[in-house]
């Protein structure tokens, strides 16, 4: 059953998906017609005339300014005959549209100079169907690409989504992850400040990210070639524009797989003071250090540039600086109707870490671009204890 908040997700893949499947059956349709060229027979002809023919049409943009889009098109006429009777042809290949360029027309007329014989390939039930290259798809091959990236992400995607987890018990997995009324991302795995703390946070599955990532890339990459594919398709073509989709869609899936496989990497860390040290985990990173190498903890709070709705999801972190590193101990999300009482909160857990750490501990907004202008210092304990 489809819960709620999954609902408009996956009608959301199901629109990519009928639009997929859509170009995907005309793809098919053309694919299959030009397959059966193939068993069609063939005669001798010869080429009538042949160049390049453009085309420009007029449109208007959303300013009501006007723009001339240009299509390119390899004209070739050949006769041939056929018990006799004399046909003209115009098909160089069953599935046909514009070239991606002049230069591409152009190499296509370059194979059929005027007044070369030809070989033709004809329909026997209607023997004014025929082509001079049987078997090629044209543009068929390019449909079914598109459609078949429309219609399989999208696909995948929603069937993830519909797939029930096969999860722990939700009050489990509440209480393994709650410290001091605060709900954190981060499995409290022990929490024994003094002697030993361990702390988990899973990576996401390999499924969500590639899936993710790839529906993301080539969402992205639509909305990108909406607002180019009127330059790019009055100079270039059909071809092209879907060649430079496919390109720029897939470039941009891997760059978000690689920041969300960075932005969700497992993260374990164990502060033991049994053994005197702390190992951190990073993804597939695994550095140990002694507990005297720790600088300082730090509750990274959003920033007042983050105003706005009180009910917007904001994240609060709080970070344990070592040699020079700043590792993410715990996470939580939270509305900003909440952000005070979630301070509030952390603050006990920081000054019960601190002291068993003997090092001090600062709250600090969350950095943005401008931050570093207009930043105030952080607020130490020592600093805290002065101003009461």
């Amino acid at each position: 059953m489809v819960t709620k908040h999954r609902r408009l997700p996956v009608l959301f893949c199901l629109l990519f998906v009928a639009v997929g499947l859509a170009v995907m059956a005309v793809g098919v349709r053309h694919a299959v017609q030009a397959r059966k060229t193939l068993e069609w027979p063939t005669t001798s002809g010869r080429v009538l005339q042949a160049g390049v023919r453009s085309e420009q049409i007029k449109s208007r943009d959303d300013q009501r300014r006007e723009r001339r889009s240009t299509y390119y098109y390899a004209d070739v006429e050949y006769e041939y005959e056929v018990e006799g009777k004399r046909y003209v042809g115009t098909r160089i290949t069953f599935s046909e549209g514009q070239s991606g360029s002049a230069a591409d027309a152009q190499a296509t007329v370059g194979r059929y100079p005027t007044g070369t014989q030809v070989k033709v390939a004809y329909d026997p039930d209607a023997p004014e169907q025929s082509v001079l290259e049987p078997g090629k798809w044209g543009n068929a091959g390019w449909l079914l690409l598109f459609g078949g990236l429309f219609s399989g992400i999208p696909g995948l995607m929603a069937y993830s989504m519909l797939q029930q987890p096969q999860a722990e018990p939700v009050d489990d997995t509440i209480a393994s992850r709650t410290l001091g009324e605060v709900l954190f991302k981060e499995r409290i795995l022990e929490w024994q400040p003094g002697t030993r703390i361990h702390l988990h946070r899973a990576p996401e599955t390999w499924l969500t990210t590639i899936v993710g990532s790839v529906f993301g890339g080539f969402l992205l990459g639509l909305i990108i070639m909406i607002f180019l594919a009127g330059f790019i398709f009055s100079h270039f073509g059909l071809a092209f524009v879907i060649k430079s989709y496919v390109i720029l869609s897939t470039v941009l899936a891997a760059g978000i797989a690689i920041a969300f496989a960075m932005a969700h990497r497992l993260r374990d860390t164990i502060i033991d003071w049994n053994s005197s040290n702390i190992r951190a985990q990073v993804g597939l990173t695994v550095r140990q250090y002694p507990l005297n190498q720790i600088e300082g903890l730090a509750c990274r709070y959003p920033g007042n540039d983050n105003a706005g709705d009180a009910a917007r999801k904001l994240s609060t972190k709080v970070e344990l600086n070592v040699d020079g590193r700043a590792y993410v101990l715990l996470e939580t999300e939270h509305t900003r109707r909440q952000a005070e009482q979630v301070r509030k909160k952390l603050r006990a857990v920081l000054i019960t870490l601190a002291e068993q750490l003997g090092v001090p501990w600062a709250e600090e907004e969350n950095e943005s671009p401008f931050s570093r202008f207009f930043s105030r210092p952080p607020i130490r304990n020592s600093e805290r204890k002065e101003q009461s």
